[in-house]
């Protein structure tokens, strides 16, 4: 943690490693077989915390691996601060498909969590994304969808939106497919302004006061 941080490049978590050709991964979840570097492995997260936090640039999480049964979930983004301001680009990492025919669970979308003691003021054109659930390889095989990844953008004062905010998709060519990412907002006062301000989502919760 610092008492200001400003980010105007590029923040990258990495990508998640596929699972190897020669791995034994079962049908279970990802987290099972962390540290077995021949299964999928999750994407990096990213936390960031300060004082003041500026992002004028891209905060991007890394892609969750594709494994034969299963899929590793994507990068999440968690940043915090007293106040948070974001005019750049925020994108949680897509979740890990299914390669095989055997039953599994494909990776779910990162999240993006953005929190501010006082207030989170976020204008962005390009947008907050959060990952796409993994897609799956044969319905037939009782194969389930990653979910979408959630927004969060809460704080304790005001949090004032303009621009382009969405949640993942959920993962397709299931026999169950995954859910859409929902979105939460929750402050003392809420501002959303701009004829382009979109919030697309699942389930959308907006509450004020």
């Amino acid at each position: 943690a610092t008492d200001y941080l400003e980010n105007k490049g590029t923040i990258k978590g990495r990508d998640g490693a596929n699972e190897t050709s020669n791995a034994s991964c079962g049908n279970n979840y990802w987290w099972w077989y962390f540290g077995n570097d021949t299964c999928a492995q999750p994407g990096t997260s990213i936390y960031l915390q300060a004082g003041k936090l500026l992002n004028a640039g891209e905060i991007i999480g890394g892609r969750g691996g594709d494994g034969q049964q299963t899929g590793a979930w994507g990068g999440g983004l968690s940043i915090y601060g007293t106040n948070v301001a974001n005019t750049g680009t925020i994108r949680a990492g897509n979740g890990g498909r299914l390669l095989g025919d055997q039953p599994g669970t494909a990776g779910g979308g990162g999240y993006v969590s953005m929190w501010a003691k006082d207030s989170v003021q976020s204008s962005t054109p390009t947008g907050v994304t959060t990952g796409d659930g993994g897609n799956c390889h044969n319905p037939s095989a009782s194969q389930m969808g990653g979910n979408g990844g959630n927004i969060w953008i809460n704080a304790q004062s005001q949090v004032a939106l303009e621009g382009l905010y969405t949640t993942g998709q959920g993962g397709t060519n299931c026999s169950t497919d995954g859910q859409r990412g929902r979105f939460n907002t929750d402050p003392s006062v809420l501002s959303l302004s701009g004829a382009g301000t979109k919030i697309d989502g699942g389930d959308i919760s907006i509450y004020g006061g």
